[in-house]
């Protein structure tokens, strides 16, 4: 019954779902209390998108925050959760929710919902070749999509976690399938920073919010929501956002960011922006462990005991748990009990044109890791990188730790600093 129900609607929820995110122009280098408010995207939203919406939230909010609070910075920044193509982002909304339900009997009927899918698409080729054409699904691609919400999932943290250590509250605003995303983070992060990290869902998909900060906005009839609801447990809807059958200027879904949720004439704008300014006025920044500015770099790794952060300046010094004072910028934390975080950064003070060159070093351990390193430069840019490490080196790997990425500092036509991050 409800594979059926999913076979005659995914040809509405590929023609209707949509979303949006990017970075903003501040003075990231600035000492002022900081906030970052993230836009985190929904499915099928190229950067470009993203950019859209990100600059939308600005627009409402920035100049009244500078109202209110003159002394503190505000930054409108991205939290981009990649997406492969429209068939793959399908796949992983339903991956998200098998594993947020966490319940034996929805495994057995995944098979099902992917077979679903896959035979719902060839019906629908005839009338949208752009979605369908490039997919012929299999358990492979399947897998990859739920290995790219794990990734994305895992990326966004490690930022998230960044901020907060370096003293900085985070305010998480999600739109449909970010609510995913957006929620794998605050069930990670609330527990240690409760109070210094907040949510507000739009169009959510969830089936259940976490830490005290969280709040989430769903229109009764958005119609990609509703055809959720037959297959799996999702947040009831809490808004009647219909104005009416001929005043209504919502997308036929129901569903987008700006159209359906946050055009000021629609109930949930006024909520979501009472909520918006509620959160800023209550969250507290946590205190400040690590230092930020021009560059910084973040390392985290699965359990095994120790993997090492190795960056090589301009000049040559080589920063590392052996040495953490460099010429330019300082190790400030050096974990040795598994996880990390291990964090070098380089203060806007002490910028200067090079390259910095990051590496790692598996120290010590039994079994294979894998590493994640995040690259964050003042010009509000963040890369995330992943390094396989088959085996430890020991003190032996030190003098020559495996390659992660570089950063070029190069200066402008007016004096200002260039970043360029790259493998």
């Amino acid at each position: 019954m409800k594979i059926k129900f999913f076979l005659n609607s995914l040809t509405a929820l590929v023609l209707i779902i949509a979303g949006a995110n990017y970075a903003l122009a501040v003075n990231f280098c600035s000492e002022a209390k900081t906030t970052a408010i993230y836009f985190v995207n929904g499915v099928w939203t190229d950067r470009d998108d993203a950019e859209v919406v990100r600059v939308l939230i600005e627009d409402a909010y920035s100049q009244e925050l500078k109202n209110l609070y003159p002394s503190q910075i505000f930054e409108f920044k991205v939290a981009y959760n990649y997406h492969i193509d429209t068939v793959r982002d399908i796949i992983e909304v339903i991956g998200q929710k098998v594993a947020e339900i966490n319940n034996p009997g929805v495994s057995k009927i995944s098979p099902e919902v992917y077979l679903a899918m896959y035979t719902a698409l060839k019906d629908i080729h005839s009338f949208i070749p752009f979605a369908a054409e490039p997919v012929v699904l299999t358990i492979e691609e399947a897998i990859a999509a739920r290995i790219t919400a794990e990734v994305n999932s895992s990326a966004l943290i490690q930022k998230f976690e960044s901020d907060l250590l370096e003293g900085q509250r985070d305010l998480l605003f999600a739109h449909s399938q970010g609510n995913m995303f957006a929620g794998d983070a605050m069930a990670s992060l609330s527990g240690t920073y409760d109070g210094s990290i907040g949510m507000i869902g739009v169009a959510s998909p969830a089936a259940f919010l976490y830490g005290s900060q969280s709040t989430y906005y769903t229109a009764h009839d958005d119609r990609i929501i509703n055809m959720l609801r037959p297959l799996f447990s999702v947040l009831s809807s809490n808004v009647d956002n219909d104005p009416g059958l001929f005043n209504d200027p919502r997308d036929f879904s129901n569903h987008q960011f700006e159209r359906s949720y946050f055009l000021k004439s629609l109930a949930s704008r006024g909520l979501v922006d009472q909520d918006f300014y509620g959160k800023i006025s209550s969250l507290v920044f946590p205190y400040t462990y690590l230092g930020s500015g021009a560059i910084t770099v973040t390392l985290t790794w699965g359990s095994e005991p120790d993997v090492d952060l190795h960056v090589f300046e301009p000049n040559g010094a080589h920063v590392y748990y052996g040495n953490m004072m460099g010429s330019y910028g300082y190790l400030d934390l050096d974990d040795v009990t598994g996880y990390g975080p291990e964090h070098y950064y380089v203060s806007c003070g002490d910028i200067k044109p090079g390259t910095f060159k990051v590496g790692v070093n598996y120290y010590y351990g039994q079994n294979p890791e894998v590493a994640q390193i995040q690259i964050n430069t003042s010009d509000g840019n963040t890369r995330t990188f992943t390094k396989n490490l088959p085996q430890s080196y020991g003190s032996a790997g030190n003098n020559s730790p495996l390659d992660v990425a570089s950063v070029d500092v190069t200066l402008d036509s007016n004096g200002g600093y260039v970043y360029s991050v790259h493998q």
